[in-house]
């Protein structure tokens, strides 16, 4: 009998302990290793703007191309983690990673639930040892909480079909929202889930799916994005158009689309596998991933069909997405990626375990090799950021000042946002305002009296007042 009762537990057990990994992995020498760069530096000017109430905002961080604003939800979410750690950025990053801590254990109880234990456990060890998915926990961006997200909008769409519950439904339509405010792209995960529910409902010959319910989840959908509704109504739709535009110009690009298809489907296993492959070994696993689908699984009555469906829309859709195509921009499928190798690697069963094992073993190993966090030198870019505000502070003379970055394509935000809380605020660049000092710094040469990017040329220094090189960072003032 004990046993037996220990055989119970073993699930629970292997899962506590792959959840004391996971958090390992992700806090390990955590902030001597924070990326604390520009992006994350606006981010933490506008989360301590908002908690003091100087400033609360109706839209989220922009999209890196197009013009398109996200909406507030990122914000608002992470924001009060400044609080507890007194305005030190480094306390969004340990919100981030304690939520992507949870979804280890979200991700065992969801896939348990749809699948089976042993997919869950399969696929809770893949996503604890991803270095793609460690990577994202370490920071505080808006990408870095899409699986999550993602995994839990599939599910609450599941719990809305299957229980018919107006709670569901509310809860399914907050996720859709609250989703696509951490990236646009997850809009792709949405399209599938309602063609397959629709498609279930039919071939059940039921009608669970009814009017009175799509209506209250689109409410709660609206409800969630109404900020940025409201945004978008007095400017005109900028933000509409934008989209709009930034998908419509990504279409028009005449690359043939089976290339475009292998192409994303060859970073997808880049970032999930961690495996360095090329086009052709992408067909190869692409085309025995179908045969698999079609062999092992298609004809059963299965819940694995909705994140197949899922994945293969998503890649399609990203395909007409022209720019870079970055780890973050798989965030929302990288769940039912890792869910789909779970499932194939789930059907070896008795002595043939042993080839699930070892393809485990290769994957854990693969990705050990790439913990920066436990071997390399750490970047501290957090100390540096403070390194660089205390000298343009101790050389600023009580005056209203400039700041700038150069390269244009750099960002000082980092810098601004400790000059802010220690209450010597640069002029807002946004603000377009002439002022006594201007402040530039530079990662590597760079021209300042005579540059001609508009805040300078606004400024329009005529002498260098001082020089200073703080953190491989060089620092100059200028004067009129």
């Amino acid at each position: 009998m004990k046993k037996e009762t220990l055989k119970s537990k073993l699930p629970l057990i292997f899962l506590f302990i792959l959840f004391f990994i996971a958090v390992f992995l992700r806090f390990a020498n955590f902030e001597k290793y924070i990326t604390f760069l520009g992006d994350q530096g606006r981010d933490a000017i506008i989360f301590k703007r908002i908690i003091t109430f100087e400033h609360p905002t109706a839209v989220g961080p922009p999209s890196s191309i197009g013009g398109v604003y996200l909406g507030p939800f990122f914000y608002y979410f992470i924001a009060p983690w400044l609080l507890p750690f007194n305005f030190n950025p480094v306390g969004p990053a340990i919100g981030v990673g304690i939520f992507s801590c949870l979804y280890i254990l979200i991700n065992y109880y969801v896939v348990k639930k749809l699948l089976d234990e042993k997919i869950a456990l399969i696929s809770t060890t893949l996503i604890t040892f991803s270095v793609t998915l460690i990577n994202f926990s370490r920071f505080s961006w808006n990408p870095n909480l899409l699986p999550l997200f993602s995994l839990l909008t599939v599910f609450l769409t599941f719990e809305a079909y299957k229980t018919k519950s107006y709670r569901y439904y509310f809860l399914a339509g907050m996720m859709i929202s609250l989703t696509m405010q951490l990236h646009y792209l997850a809009l792709l995960i949405i399209p599938p889930l309602i063609f397959y529910f629709l498609l279930l409902d039919k071939k059940q010959k039921k009608n669970n799916i009814g009017i009175k319910k799509l209506l209250f989840s689109f409410s709660s959908f609206l409800l969630f994005s109404s900020p940025l509704i409201f945004f978008d109504l007095r400017h005109n739709f900028l933000n509409t158009r934008n989209l709009i535009a930034l998908f419509s110009q990504s279409g028009n690009f005449s690359q043939n689309k089976i290339i475009s298809l292998l192409m994303i489907f060859n970073r997808l296993i880049q970032y999930t596998i961690n495996l360095e492959i090329n086009l052709i070994s992408s067909s190869i696993i692409l085309i025995l991933i179908i045969y698999l689908y079609f062999y092992f699984i298609f004809k059963k009555k299965n819940n694995i069909h909705i994140f197949f469906l899922i994945t293969f829309f998503y890649i399609f859709g990203v395909s007409f997405y022209r720019e870079l195509k970055s780890a973050h921009y798989f965030g929302a499928i990288f769940p039912f990626f890792f869910i789909i190798i779970a499932y194939f690697l789930s059907l070896f069963k008795g002595k043939k375990i042993i080839f699930s094992l070892i393809l485990i073993s290769l994957f854990i190993y693969s990705n050990s090799t790439h913990y920066y966090f436990l071997k390399n030198v750490a970047n501290s870019q957090i100390k540096k950021a403070i390194n660089v505000a205390q000298v343009i502070k101790e050389n600023n003379r009580n005056k209203e000042y400039s700041l700038v970055s150069l390269p244009e394509s750099s960002s000082e935000a980092q810098y601004r946002y400790f000059l802010e809380i220690w209450g010597n605020r640069p002029v807002d660049r946004e603000i377009h305002k002439k002022t006594d000092e201007l402040f530039i710094t530079c990662e590597e040469p760079c021209l300042t009296i005579g540059n001609p990017q508009w805040d300078i040329a606004l400024f329009a220094p005529i002498k260098i007042d001082g020089e200073w090189k703080v953190e491989n960072v060089t620092i100059y003032k200028l004067s009129h």
